[in-house]
């Protein structure tokens, strides 16, 4: 009986941890959507990267790539979509609500070293702001809470 005990001991630990998850919001790996605002593309959306370690982080939006990004450790790197003559075009990845599915629309973030990634959508007196999770802590399974 004791023995019985020990095996199911150890089976059920072993189960435990081969369905682990991450939940950390450091990661090297971003999506992100930019999800219809009442400004439409006259909206701009602020990513905002930081780490605690010095790191090159390269951007993908809607299948253009955008400078690469040096992150110095413990400050905020600043890249901005839309709204200005400096800025990349956000029109390639803006999904209004009129789209439905819109392919290849994502931004996506990738790094070589762990960074935590915010993203913020301005215009005039409105604004929305996420705190963008790693790939491997999205699972498999979404909920969209939305207006």
């Amino acid at each position: 009986m004791r023995i019985l005990a020990i095996i199911l001991s150890l089976c059920f630990f072993q189960a435990l941890s081969s369905v682990a998850q991450e939940y950390s919001n450091k990661g090297r790996d971003f999506w992100i959507a930019y999800p219809a605002h009442i400004n439409g593309t006259g909206s701009v959306m602020g990513i905002y990267i930081t780490s605690d370690q010095d790191a090159t982080v390269k951007i993908n939006a809607g299948g253009t790539n955008l400078p690469v990004v040096q992150v110095v450790r413990n400050q905020v790197q600043r890249v901005f979509l839309g709204g200005g003559a400096n800025n990349p075009t956000n029109t390639d990845v803006y999904l209004s609500s009129e789209d439905g599915i819109k392919p290849g629309a994502a931004i996506h973030i990738v790094s070589d070293k762990n960074i935590v990634v915010f993203a913020h959508i301005i215009r005039s007196a409105r604004s929305g702001a996420t705190l963008v999770l790693p790939t491997p802590v999205l699972g498999i399974e979404y909920v969209v809470a939305s207006y």
